[in-house]
């Protein structure tokens, strides 16, 4: 089932572990916003992604990656 309150991932395995939960809504200049990350594996094993912020438009200055670690066990 595709939810529609996370952003999907592309990983090499095609399984997605890390999930970024947000709000519909938009940012406005000067605004900030926090985002919730969850993760959920039903193999067990220590996992890493690194995701990117992407706007439209680009932004003058890029915002750092998100780096993401999770451990099943």
């Amino acid at each position: 089932m595709i939810r529609g309150d996370h952003v999907q991932s592309k990983k090499s395995d095609f399984i997605q572990r890390f999930f970024c939960h947000y709000p519909r809504s938009m940012l406005k200049p000067g605004e900030s916003k926090q985002f919730t990350f969850s993760f959920k594996s039903a193999k067990v094993g220590m996992f890493n992604e690194e995701w990117e912020l992407l706007t439209e438009p680009v932004l003058k200055t890029a915002i750092s990656l998100v780096s993401l670690s999770g451990i099943a066990t």
